[in-house]
């Protein structure tokens, strides 16, 4: 959870209980083809919320058929070696796990969080739970289905719970008291449990010479038989055909057989509107830049004003916006920040004035006081500012006729921790991040798989108000969490980055339509992916020319087919390997197919015109084909 390094990776295994280990970390642990963790490691955070990396200095592995044993000794902390960690895994064929983790302080140093971390899976949604606390008292409950915005269980010594009819799964923390929040308010695919409560004062100090001693125990048993693992392409992503100590592959679902796909009728949902985001600071968008969005033409443009910028500067940034919006032919997106220093009306005001001197006329603008920028952590006081539906009210008078939209421009855990007044809205905001907490390429595609739950959540909070998502990208493009995002000049995968080093290679074009794909069939009404320029952008300069990244070129394309009926996809394929999305132009049967694995994978495209048609898309890329109409 935090940076991602090139780290070995290996398959445990012990009869039927089943891990991978990544460096010092678990992951997909599995017990009779269920997973019972989606990763459990020990972590460390510094006084921004940034996971420091764990270096591991040796790793010992001791396996047989029923047992494995791992001793692995490493080193972390801000300047990498603060803290002495030695870590110990047991499994055990009867579904027995242990992990247990020694840190020793070499040097004092401060941390909002260090300790053990697990990941408990989507699969555990709704499923009912008894948790023990730390006063030895027990309480029922059930995992939450909708997105919860504060911790779910607190105060945790151990958990009880089933995953469907398959397993029962007990696990046991000690060394500190334990909690768990629900990740999916970040996009995450998990829920997380932790120590310590955060409730109590953070950043907190590790004195020197102190030594922390805490161990998780996982019993796990079989409610029902085993499920048998025929398909060799489920066989792959579980790690299961593998022996002891060969490289592990969770991604390689269509080597030895076709994946089919099947493009069946039309459905009532249209594409929605697809916008893209636009810099008014920039410099660097030119004349090139003006002329591209001609060609280009996204639906909608998102741009975002502060209110106590200066006259000029506003002016400055006005006159940057008419030019883009003008070439696009797109409605805008205003965002407008209030900085809350005098009302809301002179302040919206001196906005509006800046806006018509350079004849912007927005067709929504959406609102937020300048300290909901920063998010406030549970048990921490709200900053002062106006009431939101003060400000709601201040720009519907200011605005006239413009859309008004409120919620946060930061991620959905914000909007699920101050939920404003939807009858003062026509629409609500928010965008989300895929690397908020880790940025492995597993993890980026997995939070693809918890939009449902975002899209689901939003629209029972808010049932009579269409949601707006975006701008979004891989990058995170601020950060609510701490005074800045990272810098990545070693071009690492890293959590919490502006600079993402996946987002002008394909990678980004293939979660991007996955996103695109969740979002339009679970409600959205607009979906913003990208920016024009900048770290996320769609825009490359080479050899004096711009040119489009691969995620420039799918939303030129999705943006010519936006209001059109999606069709009908079914598929059998292993979870988290294929985004497909496919629109009836009225024309022809357009479709996407992006594969999210590192392998190539084939597929066979099943459609009334052209059965069984083969496609074969390289790994992290998005493949395009066009189907005649019969």
């Amino acid at each position: 959870m935090g940076g991602a390094r090139c780290e070995q990776v290996r398959v445990l295994r012990a009869g039927t209980l089943h891990a991978r280990l990544e460096g010092h970390a678990l992951r997909y642990i599995r017990f009779a083809n269920v997973e019972v963790l989606r990763a459990l490691q020990f972590a460390m955070r510094g006084a921004g919320w940034e996971t420091h990396p764990f270096d591991v200095r040796s790793t010992r592995i001791r396996e047989t058929s029923d047992y494995f044993e791992v001793v692995i000794d490493g080193t972390t902390g801000p300047s990498g070696d603060e803290l002495d960690v030695s870590i110990a895994i047991e499994g055990h064929a009867s579904g027995r796990l242990t992990y247990t983790t020694i840190a020793s302080v070499r040097r004092a140093v401060e941390t909002n969080r260090t300790g053990i971390v697990m990941l408990h899976p989507l699969s555990v949604s709704g499923e009912r739970v008894v948790a023990e606390h730390d006063d030895g008292t027990l309480s029922e409950s059930r995992f939450p289905e909708r997105i919860e915005p504060y911790q779910p269980f607190l105060a945790l010594r151990a958990l009880r719970h089933a995953i469907g009819d398959q397993v029962e799964v007990a696990i046991r923390m000690t060394g500190d008291v334990f909690e768990m929040e629900d990740q999916r308010n970040w996009s995450d695919a998990s829920f997380k449990t932790y120590s310590r409560p955060i409730a109590l004062p953070w950043p907190y100090p590790l004195a020197a010479g102190e030594t922390y001693v805490q161990r998780v125990d996982i019993d796990v048993r079989p409610l029902t038989s085993p499920v048998a693992v025929d398909d060799p392409r489920i066989a792959r992503e579980q790690g299961l055909e593998q022996g002891p100590g060969q490289d592990f592959d969770a991604h390689a679902p269509g080597r030895s057989q076709p994946i089919r796909i099947q493009i069946g009728a039309a459905t009532d949902t249209r594409l929605p509107s697809i916008g893209l985001g636009i810099d008014a600071d920039a410099d660097v968008c030119d004349a090139s830049h003006v002329d591209l969005l001609g060609v280009l033409r996204p639906n909608h443009l998102v741009a975002t004003i502060c209110s106590d910028d200066d006259a000029a500067s506003l002016a400055l940034r006005f006159k940057r916006i008419a030019s883009l919006t003008a070439s696009a032919g797109a409605d805008l997106v205003l965002n407008v920040i209030l900085a809350c220093r005098d009302t809301p009306d002179a302040e919206l005001e001196t906005v509006r004035h800046a806006m018509h001197a350079a004849g912007v006329a927005p067709g929504a603008v959406f609102v937020t006081p300048a300290v909901d920028l920063k998010a406030v952590l549970p048990g921490s006081p709200w900053p002062a500012a106006p009431s939101l539906e003060s400000l709601y009210d201040a720009a519907r008078r200011v605005f006239g006729p413009a859309k008004i939209g409120g919620g946060t421009l930061a991620y959905f855990a914000e909007l699920n921790r101050k939920r404003p007044d939807p009858a003062a809205l026509d629409f609500i905001g928010f965008t989300t991040c895929p690397i908020v907490h880790v940025a492995d390429d597993e993890s980026v595609v997995e939070t693809l798989s918890c939009i449902e739950f975002i899209a689901r959540s939003v629209k029972a909070l808010f049932p009579d108000v269409p949601f707006w998502v975006g701008p979004s990208s891989i990058a995170m493009r601020a950060n609510p969490y701490g005074a800045q995002t990272p810098a990545n000049p070693s071009r690492l995968k890293i959590a919490q980055t502006h600079d993402d080093v996946r987002q002008f290679e394909s990678f980004a074009a293939a979660w991007a339509l996955g996103y695109i794909a969740e979002f339009a069939k679970h409600g959205a009404q607009r979906i913003g992916v990208a920016e024009l320029t900048g770290f996320s952008g769609i825009t490359l300069a080479s050899n004096g020319r711009l040119e489009l990244s691969a995620l420039g070129h799918l939303l030129a394309a999705l943006y010519r087919v936006t209001g059109y009926r999606l069709l009908d996809v079914s598929a059998a394929y292993p979870a988290g390997s294929t985004a497909v999305l496919a629109v009836d132009d009225g024309a022809v049967h357009r479709v996407w197919i992006a594969n999210l694995t590192p392998e190539r994978i084939c597929y066979h495209v099943d459609h009334g015109s052209n059965p069984h048609r083969r496609v074969e898309v390289d790994g992290y890329s998005v493949a395009p084909i066009v189907l005649e109409v019969c």
